[in-house]
């Protein structure tokens, strides 16, 4: 009895050794790594042990995904393999699906994870308004910008952009005019992070810092004084 008790313990012992001497791993791919916003992202994950494709009740599968909120479910296609379908609905520039392979138990042991990044490209039309409109007397005006964060921007009376610098999107931003009372115009170009697209726009204004003169004009003492009222 002690020799079975013995060989069983034995035994107990070298699948405990095996399983945690196992290796697992996760692999993820997609279809591709960069995205149009609105469009469907593809997964395909592998769960792996020595190797080998698995899919057994020993361990479970935790997934998490941004644009799929809370409940990320895998499609399980054959043995080992899953399938993951999302629609990329916001405007997250990087999304990133991770999985996890968990053994069951009353404490849950991690076998081994794997993660993949997206790029999301959104395609935007940017634009800029002068909030003091057509004129102003302050060479202080103020830009009131509409865009996203995944653009940084250059401002500029110079169409060329001469030592401008990148700066990050901003949705207000004061600008400081040229000196001299003229037509005004400012360039804002603006700069995907990703992909380097660049977009121009302008807006004109005029710089009038001159008050204007009012004479006053009084009348003799005695005059009459006639005119027509509407």
């Amino acid at each position: 009895m002690k020799k079975l008790t013995g060989l069983f313990l034995l035994f107990f012992l070298l699948q405990a050794h095996a399983a945690q001497a196992a290796e697992w791993m996760v692999k993820i791919v997609s279809n591709k790594d960069s995205y149009e916003l609105q469009e469907e992202a593809v997964f395909g994950i592998e769960i792996r042990k020595n190797g080998k494709l698995v899919s057994d009740n020993s361990f479970i599968i935790q997934a998490s995904f941004p644009d799929a909120g809370t409940a990320v479910s895998l499609l399980n296609i054959k043995k080992g393999k899953y399938r993951f379908n999302v629609l990329l609905d916001s405007l997250l520039e990087e999304q990133i699906l991770a999985v996890k392979a968990l053994r069951k138990g009353k404490k849950e042991t991690l076998l081994a994870e794997g993660s993949k990044t997206i790029i999301v490209m959104t395609r935007y039309e940017n634009s800029f308004t002068i909030k003091e409109g057509n004129y102003t007397s302050n060479n202080e005006i103020t830009l009131e910008i509409d865009s996203v964060r995944f653009y940084e921007m250059a401002i500029s009376e110079d169409p060329m952009f001469t030592n401008c610098v990148w700066m990050p999107y901003a949705s207000v931003l004061p600008f400081y005019l040229s000196n001299g009372d003229s037509e005004k115009t400012i360039y804002v170009k603006f700069r995907h992070k990703i992909t380097q697209e660049e977009q121009i726009e302008s807006a004109r204004i005029i710089l009038d810092t001159i008050a204007p003169e009012i004479s006053s004009l009084s009348p003799v003492e005695g005059s009459v004084v006639t005119g027509k009222t509407n």
